[in-house]
Order: C-alpha cells, then sequence, then structure tokens
C-alpha cells in the first residue's frame, strides 16, 4: 500500500475547458483529460499528461495507450480510466505550466526519470 501524502489533494486533473477536479478518482469528470499533477515524495510533484488514457492504479494516475487501457482492464480489481483531448499545443502548454505551478503541491525539486516535460 502506497502512504499516504501529507499534502491534499493528492492529484489535480486539469481539462480542456480550463477546470480542474481534486476529488475522489472515481468521481472524476471521465472526458477532457489535459494533465494530471500528483504529490511525489522524490521529486515534491509529478505530471502525468500527453496521454489518449489515463488509468488509477496503486493510488496514482498513469497515461497509457490504447493497449496500456486494455492490458489494465483485463486484471482483476476496480477500474477508473478517463479520456484524453487533443488541443492546439499552446493552449496544452499553458495547462501543463499551470499544473506544474499549482499552489495546491510543494514546489518541484527535480524532474523524475519517466516524466515528460513540455516546456514553452
Amino acid at each position: 500500500m502506497r502512504p499516504q501524502c501529507h499534502y491534499r489533494p493528492p492529484w489535480k486533473i486539469y481539462y480542456d475547458g480550463g477546470a480542474t477536479y481534486n476529488g475522489n478518482a472515481w468521481d472524476a469528470p471521465v472526458f477532457g483529460v489535459l494533465v494530471i499533477v500528483e504529490f511525489d515524495f522524490d521529486h515534491g510533484r509529478r505530471l502525468v499528461m500527453a496521454a489518449d488514457y489515463y488509468v488509477y492504479r496503486d493510488y496514482r494516475w498513469y497515461g497509457v495507450d490504447w493497449i496500456g487501457m486494455v492490458d489494465y482492464l483485463a486484471q482483476p480489481g476496480p477500474k477508473r480510466v478517463l479520456f484524453g483531448r487533443t488541443v492546439p499545443s499552446d493552449y496544452f502548454n499553458k495547462m501543463v505550466k499551470r499544473a506544474n505551478e499549482d499552489p495546491d503541491f510543494p514546489i518541484r525539486t527535480a524532474w523524475g526519470a519517466r516524466e515528460r516535460r513540455v516546456i514553452d
């Protein structure tokens, strides 16, 4: 089991219309995800972005492609899948910048080895 973080919310989802969501993973709106910012023990925050689908596993969000989603759904246990949306690059970069500077999360100390970087 993943240890609980001391920051709330443990994640925030940014959607294509500018809305955000930081409640229960099982109640998150399904369509239009652009980026998810999460608390990260190693680097303060972690961005999950630029994916077709986002799956909730082990108390974290992961960006996956079609076969990754199918594989996830084939595994036992409860499932939650969110769907990404394609938007113009400048808008996407603006939302990523907003997520990366979100004041609800600790300051980033580094980028994770498997974390995608988007710089505007």
